[in-house]
């Protein structure tokens, strides 16, 4: 259940920099360990009331980094996945985050904010 406090986290985040506005899409990489359904539910209750309650939730998957013992090779995979080149047993070099925020794709500017636009009710 460590995904609620990584989930909880990121709108925290997220809701600091999105400045009450609501972001149309944010992208979530989840690493081996973090389970889709529990990140999916647990941003559905936490974003409810707040600016990222509109937001549509992309989630994305991450691996470790593995090296091979027997041969070397670099690859992306979970122990105990062998190594794609040999077979051999792999080492974990690098570990994916649990959770990392890919991406937050801004909210479409409102009319007064676009280039080129006049303020409503102005007379130019």
């Amino acid at each position: 259940m460590h995904e609620w406090g990584l989930v909880a986290g990121a709108i925290c985040e997220l809701e600091s920099q999105a400045a009450g506005r609501s972001p149309r899409r944010v992208t979530l990489r989840l690493g081996p360990g973090a389970d889709d359904d529990t990140v999916r539910a647990a941003w559905e209750r936490l974003t409810a009331n707040g600016p990222l309650c509109r937001s549509e939730l992309v989630v994305e998957h991450d691996e470790d980094l593995l090296r091979c013992l027997g041969c070397g090779v670099e690859y992306r995979g979970q122990l105990p996945e062998p190594c794609p080149d040999c077979h051999g047993d792999g080492l974990v070099i690098a570990r994916a985050a649990d959770l990392m925020v890919c991406s937050c794709q801004a909210p479409e500017p409102e009319r007064s904010e676009r280039p080129g636009a006049t303020p409503s009710g102005g007379n130019s």
